[in-house]
């Protein structure tokens, strides 16, 4: 049977279980923290395999889970059968991870960032779409009932027609930007590994700091909110001491005109609370989101409030939904919440923002999302 027919029989074979068989790819921090235990206790689905090239952080995981262990992709795939897999490992990587189990004819769930370019992310699109598979990038904001409720609302047009967009996500980071990662030991609970110390502060490793590994999640939730791409940036980072930015100020516009501003630092300490929030103008009412909280406040013309408080929420980050929600994407339990189109706008809208920083110049995005290609790229 040629290659071509085995992933052609695999994809009809994925479409339709009602317990798909995932394995993770990575099994450092958030991976054993989080997508690990979340696919175990999760009922709707068999973790059946975890991968990672690393000897050590491999025995680790399988002392402290049982599940099967391979050093890759083609070792799990040749071995055991399985549905889809979750990359869950350093972000220069993903790229590489994702084509591999794509062209397995695995559905894939990647970690943000996603990648580390346009380029890659559109590609990574194109090539699920044409193979019939599901992707989806691990932006966990999206998973919230008050972030869906307000995307409804949004999208449907019952604020009016977006004007402007402010976002703030201040939070506690700054040690792992600078390859401490051990100073939120306590505050993190790394119960099995933490993250490495070149995770985060290596640029060549990260792609960036405050805005590879915070700001993709604030841009991410407004352009799936908004179903809205960026055609222009003029960005401000600081890097103070470090190798990757702490301290990122970005102004853009969105294709239907609006203009919109994030303000982000990773400076805070242990203690002190974290701010993550965005503010949606219409013309006709405004909302108010709480990405912390995961609670929204949505002023209608006329004066009707709506209000999705904490209490009708639960868990505001539901870090183990991502996983299990690539479960659910193949046995056709629920719509992509974070679709890999998402992914690949928040790609280019940070590569622009990284362009502009580093050149001092307003930068363009010159974006066609034709029928064979996403192919985006900046300019001046």
């Amino acid at each position: 049977m040629s290659h071509e027919l085995c992933i052609e029989e695999q994809i009809r074979l994925t479409t339709t279980p009602d317990r798909p068989r995932l394995a993770v790819v990575g099994c450092g921090w958030w991976a054993t923290e989080f997508h690990i235990p979340g696919l175990i206790s999760y009922e709707k689905a068999e973790l059946v395999g975890l991968v990672d090239a690393d000897p050590d952080r491999l025995r680790a995981a399988y002392t402290a889970f049982g599940i099967a262990t391979f050093r890759s992709i083609s070792d799990l795939v040749s071995t055991v059968r399985v549905d889809g897999v979750v990359i869950a490992t350093t972000s220069a990587t993903h790229y590489r991870l994702a084509l591999e189990a794509l062209a397995t004819g695995c559905h894939v769930m990647v970690e943000k960032p996603m990648v580390l370019s346009a380029s890659e992310a559109w590609d990574l699109v194109d090539r699920a779409d044409r193979a019939g598979l599901h992707l989806q990038v691990g932006y966990t904001h999206h998973f919230t009932v008050s972030a869906r409720r307000l995307r409804d609302v949004i999208l449907g047009g019952e604020i009016g027609s977006i004007l402007q967009v402010s976002g703030l996500y201040a939070t506690m980071v700054e040690s792992y930007y600078r390859g401490q990662p051990g100073d939120y030991e306590k505050v993190f609970n790394f119960s099995l590994t933490g993250p490495g110390a070149s995770t985060y502060s290596d640029p060549q490793i990260a792609g960036g700091g405050q805005g590879m590994t915070q700001v993709t999640h604030l841009i991410a939730a407004i352009l799936w909110t908004t179903g809205r791409r960026v055609t222009e940036v003029s960005a401000f980072m600081e890097d103070t001491d470090l190798a990757v930015d702490l301290v990122d100020a970005m102004a853009f516009r969105l294709d239907n005109g609006a203009v919109c501003t994030i303000g982000s630092t990773g400076n805070l300490r242990p203690g002190e609370p974290q701010q993550q929030e965005v503010r949606y103008y219409g013309s006709r009412g405004f909302a108010l989101q709480d990405l912390v909280h995961a609670t929204v406040e949505i002023y209608y013309a006329g004066g009707r409030v709506e209000k999705v408080t904490a209490a009708e929420v639960g868990d505001p980050y539901p870090a183990s939904a991502t996983a299990r929600g690539l479960a659910d994407l193949i046995a056709g339990r629920g719509p992509n919440l974070a679709p890999g189109d998402v992914g690949a706008r928040a790609a280019e809208f940070l590569e622009a923002a990284y362009a502009s920083s580093n050149r001092g110049e307003h930068v363009r995005l010159d974006w066609n999302r034709g029928a064979e290609s996403g192919k985006s790229q900046v300019k001046i």
